[in-house]
């Protein structure tokens, strides 16, 4: 495992979202894929249970025609990020739900400013850490931004 170096410049924001009767579901990411500058880029996912998150270094999936169902595409995701590209990423932190499990990623820019990604009942969240506090996790007693996340690569 490698801890994702920090600082680093945030690049960009792909995403891979459904698409049905031609309108984009900008809020419901299926996938999203974070690109840094000299490092491979970051995939967030769902895991299978819908509650975890999944993070890899694995391509987004190729846009699908799924018939009656619509279809996926892949779409620049930056601005629904609201982080600048050229932003320098302070340290990336794990958010756990408050009892050990790892829901999303914390990225610093600032002393006091984070980019929160979360997984929610299988849905991807994403925006300031006052959005996260809002999120509501089950049981657990509310999100922690924790220490420095890690991923295989």
């Amino acid at each position: 495992m490698g801890r994702i170096a920090a600082p680093i410049k945030f690049l960009g924001a792909q995403g891979e979202f459904h698409v049905f009767d031609t309108k984009v579901k900008w809020d419901q990411p299926i996938r999203l894929k974070l690109l840094f500058e000299n490092i491979p880029p970051v995939r967030i996912s769902s895991a299978t249970d819908g509650y975890r998150l999944r993070v890899d270094r694995q391509e987004l999936e190729p846009a699908m025609d799924m018939g009656e169902f619509g279809s996926t595409k892949l779409l620049d995701a930056t601005e629904l990020l609201k982080i600048d590209s050229g932003q320098v990423i302070q340290r990336v932190r794990s958010i756990d739900d408050g009892k050990g499990t790892i829901v999303g990623l914390a990225f610093q820019k600032s002393q006091k400013e984070f980019l929160c990604v979360w997984i929610a009942g299988g849905e991807i969240g994403w925006g300031p850490q006052s959005d996260l506090e809002k999120v509501w996790f089950g049981e657990a007693s509310s999100p922690i931004i924790g220490c420095d996340f890690y991923v295989t690569h």
